[in-house]
């Protein structure tokens, strides 16, 4: 067993498992199902002193089970096409909520059941998406404990319901190293979507059960499985192609030339887009940007592959700011905690794509490479930035600072924040014109820079308002700290023109606050801090005060 070369199951073991598994298809009880997966596993984990079999031997099974289960529902003659062909589709999806990114003709084909309708909004729906996003961020302590309260209320009444609850168990299983558990629930499953809606929809399964395994040096049998599906299947444009043909393109290069792989991408690529994840996307016009540039040395069918995979990247990280935001609304405080090293881990990989792909850029795009980049992070920052002054708006507040804010909160990092503003900005107005105002908004925002620290957060709030948000400092030093900016600007002399004038601010601010971790508490600090502003206001202008209950 440990020479890798030899097959660890001969041609007449797959015939006798090819046998077996007919007879699991075909079998008329689930409790005589059940014990026909545990005799098969039985048969083919020969060594009975370990719980678990070997990770070579576990990905030689599940590769040898796969392939001949999809020689087997090929053969059917009772074939039949899946009416739950959309569920596949929706995942990429998920979470699944108001502000998703979900296309509205998947809504209309999921909200037309009314048992699935009715289960969306039930209160099982959202641990439900919560287990299966936390078991594929790969914290399965959490998603275990969120779905095992469920288990009562899983039945195929609701097959959507059903097949994430399986999903994210089957997730959870393979993450706790339970490779027999994991292997007859799968089974299972396939035998009963089987029997419930036909052999389309048990050929999708097998795919999310070869993404499920980690084929590490084994992935040529991988790509076998994948060979047993028929062209018919590979290259009739369905959902079930569009799954094939991505696992295909993302084995690894020894293991298909650029040009299958390219011919791969071009068929994906002319199906509809919702076929795909954003970031299965990005990959795709990545790998065909490169492929373009080093192989074809076309360059305008490069840039245009290029561009469109900056979009998905982008695309790609909308949605994990919507995943972080669904995990805060639902998930304690304590929970967020938790998984904060695996949403780090997601947030390190996106940014390692875009190091990648700048990269790239600059070996295969050459001179053009400060084009490309510039624009690529002219996307990247149309959202968060004011295009008034350069400095970060509440769009970033809102979204991108969470990251900052749960690593503060990780660490027991103390935040602080004051909120600035110009004594009478309409009189700069009146008096010299709104391009005026823009010069000492602009003027202002350098200031700011050039006197804060790196790791301080500048935001143009609104108007002539600033907010600012700083880490890891003393009252006595923020207070201090403010006072000097204060005295700054009330004795910098501005000159536009030919006209010179001074201005003074007024600073509210809040100190010493807990992590916050959702919005509720991020809105009620910045309210504090509003409150402050305007007793300085009330007080006189050009003055700090510092809230207190």
């Amino acid at each position: 067993m440990a020479n890798h070369k030899v097959p660890l199951f001969s041609a007449q073991d797959e015939r006798e498992l090819r046998k077996q598994l007919s007879l699991l298809l075909h079998s008329s009880a689930s409790n005589q199902t059940q014990d026909l997966i545990n005799k098969l596993l039985q048969n083919y984990t020969p060594d009975k002193s370990k719980k678990e079999p070997s990770l070579t031997r576990f990905r030689y099974l599940s590769a040898v089970l796969m392939e001949q289960l999809i020689i087997l529902l090929q053969e059917q003659q009772d074939f039949k096409l899946s009416r739950w062909t959309v569920f596949f589709e929706v995942l990429n999806y998920f979470p699944f909520t108001s502000k998703n990114f979900m296309p509205l003709n998947l809504k209309d084909k999921i909200y037309c059941s009314a048992s699935e309708y009715s289960a969306y909004q039930s209160d099982i729906f959202i641990p439900l998406q919560l287990s299966y996003l936390l078991a594929q961020l790969e914290d399965s302590a959490i998603a275990y404990s969120l779905l095992k309260p469920l288990a009562d209320r899983i039945s195929f009444t609701s097959p959507f319901v059903h097949l994430i609850y399986h999903l994210a168990l089957t997730r959870i299983l393979i993450l706790k190293g339970k490779r027999l558990d994991f292997t007859k629930l799968w089974l299972k499953l396939i035998i009963e979507y089987y029997k419930e809606d036909g052999s389309e929809t048990a050929l999708y399964l097998i795919i999310q059960w070869l993404r499920m395994i980690n084929w590490g040096r084994n992935a040529s049998l991988k790509k076998k499985v994948l060979q047993a599906y028929s062209n018919d299947w590979k290259y009739n444009k369905s959902l079930l192609s569009a799954f094939i043909l991505n696992e295909l393109v993302t084995l690894e290069n020894h293991l298909l030339k650029p040009e299958e792989k390219i011919r791969y991408i071009h068929i994906l690529l002319s199906l509809p887009s919702a076929f795909l994840s954003f970031e299965q996307l990005q990959y795709l016009y990545f790998f065909a940007g490169n492929y373009y540039s080093g192989v074809e040395q076309n360059f305008p069918k490069s840039i245009r592959a290029y561009h469109h995979s900056t979009y998905y990247l982008q695309k790609s990280w909308l949605a994990l700011q919507n995943l972080s935001q669904f995990l805060r609304e639902h998930l304690s405080s304590e929970q967020i905690v938790q998984i904060m090293p695996y949403l780090e881990k997601k947030v390190i990989s996106l940014a390692n794509q875009i190091n990648l792909q700048n990269s790239t850029y600059v070996d295969t795009l050459h001179k053009n490479y400060l084009l490309i980049n510039e624009l690529y992070h002219q996307v990247e920052a149309l959202s968060i930035t004011d295009h008034l002054t350069g400095l970060k708006n509440r769009h970033y507040l809102h979204n991108n600072l969470y990251h900052t804010f749960q690593l503060a909160a990780r660490h027991k990092v103390p935040i602080s924040f004051a909120i600035l503003d110009i004594d009478h900005f309409k009189q700069i107005n009146d008096l010299y014109g709104h391009l005026a105002g823009d010069y000492v908004l602009q003027t202002l925002a350098e200031l700011l820079l050039s006197y804060f620290r790196k790791s301080d957060v500048i935001i143009r709030y609104g108007g002539e308002e600033f907010l600012l948000v700083l880490f890891d400092i003393k009252k006595e030093n923020m207070l201090e700290l403010m006072e000097g900016f204060r005295a700054k600007i009330e004795n910098y002399e501005f000159i536009y023109q030919d006209n010179n004038f001074h201005i003074t601010i007024s600073i509210g601010c809040l100190c010493n606050c807990l992590s916050c971790l959702n919005d509720i508490v991020l809105n009620s600090y910045i309210e504090k801090t509003d409150k402050a502003l305007y007793a300085a206001k009330e007080a006189g202008r050009n003055t700090i005060v510092c809230f207190t209950e």
